[in-house]
């Protein structure tokens, strides 16, 4: 009898040897692609909320010192009242309020902000306003 057309082509060995030693490795590859993939996202999430934060207490600064200015530029009654009251419906909180000379007002708002779960930050920012001609 011939062994014609019994022959085999690819497949597993017989002996066992050299086959399989690399099997799965991409199963693995992927899950470090993926689990990389996951930090990575995470990471540029907690970055989009740092750099929001920080706009939204720019935001607040600047629309709390332009009321402030105003009031002051009248003459009106507690300008660093009217800022804290803008900036805080704004979302932030009043770090300082200065009355310079011919209405020049200058604040410093806070943003919280938790950019990665357990890690607490705070987000800055100034504004100056004033009568045009001012600083």
């Amino acid at each position: 009898m011939s062994e014609a057309g019994t022959a085999r082509c690819g497949g597993p060995r017989e002996s066992g040897r050299g086959y399989g030693r690399d099997r799965g490795s991409m199963t693995v590859l992927m899950l470090g692609v993926i689990a990389g993939g996951l930090v990575l996202a995470v990471l540029v999430g907690g970055l989009v909320r740092g750099i929001t934060a920080r706009g939204d207490a720019q935001a607040a600064a600047d629309l709390g010192a332009l009321a402030a200015g105003e009031v002051a530029a009248v003459g009106g009654p507690a300008p660093c009242e009217v800022a804290r009251r803008v900036v805080e419906r704004n979302g932030a909180a009043l770090a300082g309020c200065t009355l310079g000379d011919g209405g020049m007002v200058e604040l410093a708002t806070t943003v919280a902000v938790q950019p990665l779960p357990g890690w607490q930050e705070t987000a800055r920012a100034t504004a100056r306003a004033g009568p045009v001609g001012q600083g």
